[in-house]
């Protein structure tokens, strides 16, 4: 069972908040949310539900911290990949893979996110993401001029780095959430390709024909997966050119 390194989230607190069937196809799109219905059935909420029950307190952030507790979802693969999907990804996954949990019990302060470790900076295609696990009518996410209602099994994608927003949750309810995590943590937790240098990385792929792994020096995340047969035929060439020299 692999387990996620998460995102940690540091909200900075601003002084006034904004004014109040699971495929990418089905996405709405707003001004800054992107959201896709349905990701999840109802089976899998329950199960996922339910593992939102030991939370420990997040730090707190401005004034909400005692609102928000986490824990950890083990997400069964079939799950994995419509969550994957929703996003435009379509990799196999054969692990189950221990995603953060959140609870919120009440509104939380209007922020940005950041990223904790390292320089704290998101890359230019990383956004935030998360999938609701229950019903809520009086609650909603507040992204930007965004009001995105509660509802079990949506997925919302968004520039959590760059967009001002916040959970407003009605006294006495609460929000159930898989994550927050971010696409490229996500896509890093099930990649096989985690190598920190070129041969290494291409020195991963065994003929697997559905994927292979590719060196592009990209400062988080150096050797990525791809599905690209021009890719992964240049990436083997090159490869066995490396061993050849032995």
């Amino acid at each position: 069972m692999k387990l996620l390194s998460v995102l940690a989230l540091a909200a900075s607190s601003l002084s006034s908040a904004a004014a109040v069937s699971g495929s990418a196809a089905d996405a709405s799109d707003y001004e800054h949310a992107r959201v896709v219905p349905g990701v999840l059935s109802a089976e899998s909420i329950a199960k996922l539900h339910g593992h939102v029950g030991t939370f420990r307190f997040l730090r707190k952030t401005g004034l909400d911290g005692t609102n928000r507790k986490y824990g950890e979802a083990a997400v069964e693969p079939k799950d994995l990949k419509r969550i994957l999907k929703s996003i435009d990804d379509n990799r196999e996954v054969h692990e189950t893979t221990n995603l953060r949990s959140t609870l919120i019990t009440g509104d939380t302060v209007p922020h940005r996110d950041s990223k904790v470790g390292g320089d704290g900076k998101f890359a230019d295609d990383e956004d935030v993401m998360f999938v609701c696990l229950n019903d809520n009518e009086g609650a909603y996410f507040q992204i930007g001029e965004d009001k995105v209602p509660i509802e079990a099994g949506t997925l919302v994608t968004f520039k959590g780095n760059q967009v001002v927003h916040n959970t407003v949750v009605p006294s006495g309810t609460e929000v159930r959430l898989l994550g927050p995590i971010t696409s490229r943590d996500l896509a890093g937790a099930l990649s096989s390709c985690t190598a920190i240098d070129k041969a290494a990385c291409e020195g991963t792929n065994t003929g697997n024909p559905a994927f292979c792994c590719v060196w592009t020096g990209d400062d988080v995340n150096p050797c990525q997966e791809s599905v690209s047969l021009d890719e992964c035929s240049s990436s083997s060439e090159s490869s066995s050119e490396d061993s050849s020299d032995d």
